[in-house]
């Protein structure tokens, strides 16, 4: 809401022009949008865009298969999260959906992890993380040192009309998630 802020990173320049856009008609002055990803090293890496569903850019490294054909590679600005997020701000939640560079991510966020503790929601797809050099376990292990507990998450709605329903579900081992539910908090 407007007593809160929030500090959006996408480093796909259509789709941060797109988040500007929607977040300039609805006036959302408490949103600030950065063109850039986050990472555990600043510099400028190349962003793998898939031309069929943008949602799908990854800064891991990707052959050229059936499956990634028709993408375009962009230069973007990389940036460590300590160093941008507002230190003297309270951090209460971060999503990460970086499609295997999550590890990174969180390698840059030790601070803010350390200090703020916020809750952490992310993707776990094991596939994705060897693609960007990591793992499951790396992942978990990173966290586990700044006292993060892992628990799958789970949106059910029992029926059409009816409210949505969160169910969390520990997991302390990431060969244990499908990867149909790879969102964990």
């Amino acid at each position: 809401g407007p007593t809160g802020h929030v500090t959006a990173f996408e480093p796909n320049p259509d789709c941060c022009r797109r988040i500007i856009e929607v977040v300039e008609s609805n006036a959302l002055a408490h949103v600030d949008v950065r063109a850039c990803a986050l990472g555990d090293e600043p510099g400028r890496l190349e962003l793998t865009v898939p031309r069929v569903h943008t949602g799908y850019a990854t800064l891991a490294r990707v052959e050229e298969t059936e499956e990634w054909s028709g993408y375009d590679r962009v230069a973007v600005e990389v940036q460590r999260g300590d160093d941008v997020l507002p230190v003297a701000n309270r951090v209460d939640v971060i999503k990460v959906d970086v499609e295997g560079f999550e590890s990174h991510v969180a390698r840059g966020l030790r601070q803010t992890l350390s200090t703020h503790r916020p809750l952490l929601v992310t993707e776990v797809a094991e596939q994705l993380l060897r693609q960007a050099g990591s793992s499951g376990e790396e992942l978990f292990s990173l966290l586990r040192g700044h006292g993060y507990a892992a628990f799958i998450m789970h949106v059910a709605r029992p029926g059409r009309l009816s409210r949505p329903r969160l169910s969390l579900r520990a997991v302390d081992d990431p060969s244990k998630i499908d990867a149909l539910e790879n969102n964990v908090a």
